[in-house]
């Protein structure tokens, strides 16, 4: 039997989550989780900081021996995947704050650089209110600016996309693994 492959994925809503279909297998460190033999998926089960905070994130990268991760978002485009390999941070929260230092891990990380992927784009993520709120950019997203900054915080390598409403789950992983272009 071939080894089992595990690509962990990120979604940054509960919306996202229910909205692709998944129901919760189990909940672990106030996050949804749902796993097939291919991918495990976390979720936050509501977004504020006790569910998104270094000490929940941290424990998660433990329990599953998490190095790399796959940050997903919702995107307000036109019909698109996309790799992000930056992002502007307008959604009015910073999950660190009062939060480090956390561990043995810095009080002042360094956050340049969060994502590993150079061949993307810079998203502007605005919150939940995201299909309303008003900015200049044409890519805005709803939460991966706010969360992407913790899982660097505890030292995960993030890999970080967007897509937008008419795609499906399948299309999102095929991107991730680079079948889809």
């Amino acid at each position: 039997m071939g080894k089992e492959i595990i690509d962990y994925i990120y979604l940054t809503s509960p919306d996202i989550f229910y909205g692709f279909g998944f129901s919760s297998s189990q909940n672990i460190f106030s996050h949804f989780q749902y796993k097939t033999k291919n991918y495990h998926i976390f979720c936050p089960q509501k977004i504020t900081k006790e569910h998104i905070n270094p000490k929940n994130f941290y424990d998660i990268s433990i329990k599953f021996s998490i190095t790399k991760i796959n940050i997903v978002d919702i995107l307000n485009s036109p019909p698109t995947i996309i790799n992000i390999s930056d992002h502007i941070n307008r959604t009015g929260y910073n999950f660190l704050r009062s939060k480090t230092p956390y561990e043995n891990f810095e009080t002042f990380p360094d956050m340049s650089n969060i994502y590993s992927c150079i061949d993307g784009e810079v998203v502007t993520s605005v919150g939940s209110s995201f299909i309303n709120k008003k900015t200049n950019s044409k890519l805005k997203t709803a939460w991966i600016a706010a969360i992407a900054p913790v899982w660097k915080y505890i030292g995960v390598d993030i890999y970080g996309f967007a897509y937008t409403k008419e795609f499906k789950f399948d299309s999102v992983l095929k991107r991730i693994k680079g079948e889809f272009l």
